[in-house]
């Protein structure tokens, strides 16, 4: 198992560290670490880059704005055709994924590495 200190793990590029509890865990900063971070047992880095970062396509948007349309306007009305799903289907979504993609772009998911942090 590889082990790198805090300062030689900021020199690498890593950015976080947490521990590994076999489930989902909380990351938190190199830069802010101290000593007491490493009472609760070990802990390791990050990978420097995330591997998914939330984002969603005009596609993806139109389309289940248009089964959920169709559905309720389904279900309220009775109306069986497929015009409330082809209206919708006509709309562009193009500003409204760009407005979802830009305020989750800071939401980045990172995998821990093997990599143990040392005081």
């Amino acid at each position: 198992m590889d082990k790198l200190t805090r300062k030689e793990a900021i020199e690498q590029g890593y950015t976080y560290y947490g521990q590994d509890k076999g489930e989902f865990q909380h990351l938190y900063s190199i830069e802010n670490m101290n000593e007491v971070d490493f009472e609760s047992g070990p802990v390791y880095l990050a990978e420097k880059e995330p591997y998914y970062t939330p984002a969603i396509s005009p596609e993806e948007v139109t389309e289940t704005l248009a089964d959920m349309v169709y559905c309720q306007v389904s279900d309220e009305t009775g109306d069986d055709t497929d015009d409330a799903y082809d209206i919708v289907k006509g709309l562009d979504f193009t500003a409204t994924t760009k407005l979802i993609n830009e305020a989750l772009k800071d939401k980045k998911y990172y995998k821990l590495t093997s990599i143990q942090l040392t005081p």
